[in-house]
């Protein structure tokens, strides 16, 4: 085949100017697109109705669960386990007056449910005295007492469900005899009789179930922490002290203000208290609270957010914001 000299030179022009045109025409046609695609909105500037890329929506773990139905705490308060048994405390008592029904309902109880897991726990039912321990003067292995136990620490009342069988002083004086690793009857003495047990928790109940009826309606904690420190019963003065120092659940209306104008008097002037125990713990809220600060706790477990950041609560996921948590006095630590 004979291919003419001009077609052969104006087809190699041709295919140089194709070769040189093709990334030009390329590139105007992506920046068209581009400028077509981009918002005229300036990257500084938010716009309202703008789709947020898949990757910020937010993904089942950023969503606290909600918190825990009061049955199901109520129900692992009645374990054998007995840290599943302080834990559920705590959270009831973080619950407040929202958990007092399903308790009270609980006093109707007359089951015995013996502790297991108890560790050096020194209780009306432990077996053994190890020397150490955390004592609670409540008979926890009956379901009632557990209910009483916990109204008590929510409220601040003293319906009567401590057993007045475990005291501080005599444990400490056996301690330092040696006594220890031996059965704890041997060192606080035998308790009541069982029929004087079970009448005294009854009465306990009856009067427990006697003030929800009266008060539900217009109770509140900060005024049961008052009432526990105006009484004439050091038990309810001591422990409304103590929990001013030590305590991690929440009293709505008690914050900065109220402590200074209401509960710091009453504290200066049980600091002069007969009552050995509550004077203790009065001069010591006293003389630590200023350097303690203040802080915020979680409305579902009783945590302390101090520090926390996520909007979330580090132990039970519950979601806060610091604006809508009470904050409140806490010397211990």
């Amino acid at each position: 085949m004979i291919i003419h000299r001009n077609t052969f030179l104006f087809g190699l022009i041709g295919l140089v100017v194709a070769t040189a045109i093709l990334p030009i025409v390329t590139y105007w046609v992506y920046t068209r697109t581009l400028r077509q695609s981009t918002p005229a909105t300036p990257p500084s500037r938010v716009v309202a109705n703008a789709v947020p890329r898949p990757a910020s929506l937010p993904t089942q773990a950023d969503v606290p669960p909600p918190p825990r139905p009061i049955e199901s705490l109520v129900k692992d308060l009645t374990s054998v386990d007995w840290p599943t048994v302080w834990t559920a405390e705590l959270a009831l008592e973080a619950r407040g007056k929202e958990a007092i029904p399903a308790l009270v309902e609980l006093l109707e109880s007359d089951e015995l449910v013996k502790l297991q897991d108890t560790a050096d726990l020194i209780y009306p039912g432990a077996a053994q005295y190890y020397g150490h321990g955390w004592l609670l003067d409540y008979d926890i292995d009956w379901l009632s007492v557990r209910a009483g136990w916990v109204l008590e620490k929510i409220t601040f009342a003293g319906f009567g469900f401590r057993e007045r069988a475990i005291r501080e002083k005599q444990l400490l004086e056996a301690t330092k005899q040696g006594r220890v690793d031996v059965p704890l009857d041997a060192v606080i003495g035998a308790l009541k009789e069982p029929k004087a047990r079970a009448r005294n928790r009854s009465e306990a109940a009856t009067r427990a179930k006697k003030w929800w009826a009266q008060s539900s309606q217009t109770w509140n904690r900060f005024d049961g922490l008052v009432d526990a420190l105006r009484s004439d019963n050091p038990m309810r003065q001591a422990y409304a002290i103590e929990w001013l120092r030590y305590g991690r659940t929440l009293c709505k209306g008690l914050d900065r203000d109220s402590y200074e104008r209401i509960v710091r008097p009453e504290v200066s002037r049980l600091a002069k208290s007969d009552d050995e125990l509550v004077r203790q713990q009065a001069e010591l809220l006293l003389e630590n609270s200023p350097r303690s600060g203040w802080r915020i706790y979680c409305q579902d477990c009783g945590h302390d957010l101090t520090g926390a950041s996520g909007g979330r609560c580090p132990r039970c996921g519950a979601a806060f914001a610091h604006t809508e948590n009470v904050v409140r006095a806490n010397s211990g630590g």
